[in-house]
């Protein structure tokens, strides 16, 4: 069984005023600039083809699409949110975004070469089923699934009591789903389900987890107290480089498996 994850709050992540309020959040000019720079770029950019069309669902404010665009790629968004879409519109005019379901997708059979989902398929209580079926429909016979989800890495697995204890303390003091996190034969698994062929699956963010553990740890120390550990990719100085490092020594295995916060899967729809 996938982990199961609660929040505070009775807005649950199938709303899509969950995702205007949850993007509205955030500086898109940043998320661009960390776009440009990610370990999850460079993974994307081995796969997202050249020649073919591109679709991301559930796009959020369209950093990738922007910045896969600006690399000469053909792709387009869609997302939950009308306000994440005008923003992105708003930030890089003739953007290709568009608002949409990805349970329902506003497109034809067999449109695109490649379908990219990061993050998104996870945040459905009833899970990725219709989805996937989604994705398979729009893509042509051959084409290419890059779908990542949370995963249910050595450390979740090895610490999985007390995560379900203290998701059934958030639940049941009024908190509503968020998210699952899947293992990897899980996720083979849904995927196969969903008639695509699984090639890999590559754990990304190694250093997410290990940042949460750092500043509880600080913040334990410092009595309390608020510590930031250092912010995203679009800083400078001694700071980012040491962060460089340390990310560099995490992507390496054994750490990859035990602390990636996340996984992306590259499938294929079979060609007939």
């Amino acid at each position: 069984m996938p982990i199961a994850y609660y929040r505070p709050g009775k807005l649950q992540p199938g709303a899509a005023q969950f995702w205007t309020d949850h993007w509205g959040s955030n500086d898109l000019s940043l998320l661009v600039a960390q776009a440009r720079n990610s370990p999850l770029t460079r993974m994307l950019d081995r796969h997202i083809p050249h020649g073919g069309k591109t679709l991301e669902a559930g796009c959020g404010l369209g950093q990738f699409v922007i910045h896969f665009r600006e690399m000469g790629r053909d792709i387009e968004g869609v997302d939950f949110s009308e306000e994440a879409v005008a923003t992105a519109i708003e930030f890089a005019p003739g953007t290709p975004v568009r608002h949409g379901d990805v349970r329902s997708l506003p497109y034809p059979d067999s449109t695109f070469d490649c379908y990219v989902s990061l993050g998104v398929i996870e945040h459905f209580v009833d899970g990725p089923e219709e989805i996937l079926r989604e994705a398979l429909r729009v893509l042509k016979p051959g084409g290419t699934a890059l779908i990542s989800v949370p995963y249910a890495n050595g450390a979740r697995q090895l610490f999985r009591p007390l995560i379900n204890r203290e998701m059934s303390r958030v639940r049941e003091s009024g908190g509503s789903f968020y998210q699952y996190a899947y293992s990897k034969r899980e996720f083979s698994s849904l995927l196969a389900d969903a008639g695509l062929q699984a090639r890999s699956l590559e754990p990304y963010d190694p250093g997410r987890l290990a940042r949460q553990v750092l500043r509880r740890a600080l913040s334990v120390f410092r009595g309390g107290a608020h510590v930031t550990t250092g912010g995203g990719d679009a800083s400078t100085g001694p700071a980012r480089v040491e962060r460089s490092r340390f990310a560099g020594l995490l992507y390496r295995s054994p750490f990859r498996q035990f602390l990636s916060h996340m996984v992306l899967a590259v499938a294929s729809k079979p060609a007939r």
